[in-house]
């Protein structure tokens, strides 16, 4: 089947076999091995009320690495049991697949003992999760995908496939919940170190003079730049809202290259994607919260100190790089949870 996104009726509408259809989904979410089968009296009432595409999490158990008694680092062997429950129930069934590349939730954390180098390391030492400037695992990434689409062209369901959603970070939403929303910072690892010099190279047009004056650090070198200390990282000059780039132009200059990171990485993911599929699918991901990262863990997980209050995720998210994957071609779509504010009895539901 293929899925595409085109003007109708003054609005943007997902065509199917190019005819303009309503994308209503039945969000599944991730399924226990051992409990495939406990979602088909929920798919055969969503079938009845004719909605036939389901949301499913994949490819944090697929990608399991490499095994003693098998070279290859997947498994698809649940990819048919999983999808075939829905089939059976509905016929009709379609699938938007949700796949998760956040290392930390790997089985048996096999990726990051692996390359411990090319994992995040935050300022308290801990690392939870690949840094987002590996090229290591983007490198894995984009082989890992394109084997899946093979594989589910091998066994008859790609034609079922119409749409893919890509995630990293915590929850797939491209958010790290232990360097973006608690007090501890990030990343101080080699990759980004090396990635955070070749950007500044960039943005400066490797004028030393200019680079130091932005600074206000006559010392400061391409060579030498280093991530933003966790001090420079969680104070402001100007009472938390906003930085002051004559004194802060380094701590800036590392957000606004980590959010435009974050969306390249997003966008290359789909690149691949659409590459593969000779763009027959759509293609998406979590982003875009620009309404909504006020809050950090201390709304969630009720860690309500003080310190951990100040602590702002919207700078350390990513997601300023929206600009970057607003322009990209091979983004159909974004998604967000409804709003966590105002999503009580009574609230108003909005999205991020």
């Amino acid at each position: 089947m293929k899925a595409q996104l085109k003007q109708h009726n003054g609005t943007p509408t997902v065509f199917l076999d190019d005819k303009p259809a309503f994308f209503g989904c039945h969000l599944v979410g991730g399924m226990h091995p051992d409990r495939l089968n406990e979602h088909q009296p929920y798919a055969r009432k969503y079938a009845e009320a004719e909605v036939h595409i389901y949301s499913v999490d994949t490819l944090t158990q697929e990608w399991v690495g490499p095994r003693p008694d098998d070279p290859s680092p997947y498994d698809f062997s649940l990819v048919v049991p999983r999808l075939q429950g829905y089939i059976d129930v509905d016929p009709e069934a379609l699938f938007l697949l949700r796949m998760g590349f956040e290392t930390r939730w790997l089985p048996e954390n096999w990726w990051n003992n692996t390359y411990p180098d090319e994992v995040e390391i935050l300022s308290d030492d801990a690392r939870w999760g690949q840094s987002f400037a590996s090229s290591v695992r983007r490198n894995q990434v984009n082989d890992l995908v394109e084997a899946f689409i093979d594989h589910l062209k091998a066994v008859g369901l790609y034609d079922r496939v119409v749409a893919f959603q890509v995630g990293a970070g915590s929850s797939g939403e491209w958010i790290k919940d232990m360097s973006c929303m608690l007090p501890e910072t990030m990343d101080y690892s080699a990759p980004m170190r090396r990635h955070f010099r070749s950007w500044l190279r960039k943005r400066y047009k490797e004028n030393q003079s200019a680079f130091q004056m932005a600074w206000s650090d006559p010392s400061a070198t391409f060579d030498s730049a280093d991530i933003p200390s966790r001090e420079e990282q969680s104070s402001t000059t100007t009472g938390h809202s906003f930085r002051d780039p004559r004194l802060e132009r380094k701590t800036i200059d590392f957000y606004t290259c980590f959010a435009e990171l974050c969306g390249d990485d997003l966008v290359e993911f789909c690149q691949t994607i659409r590459k593969i599929t000779n763009g027959e699918k759509l293609i998406g991901g979590f982003f875009g919260y620009i309404l909504e990262l006020a809050w950090n863990m201390v709304f969630f997980a009720g860690t309500g100190t003080v310190e951990n209050a100040e602590v702002s995720t919207m700078q350390r998210s990513g997601h300023l790089g929206l600009h970057r994957v607003m322009h990209s071609p091979d983004i159909d779509f974004f998604v967000s949870p409804y709003s966590y504010g105002f999503r009580g009895l009574g609230g108003d539901g909005l999205p991020m």
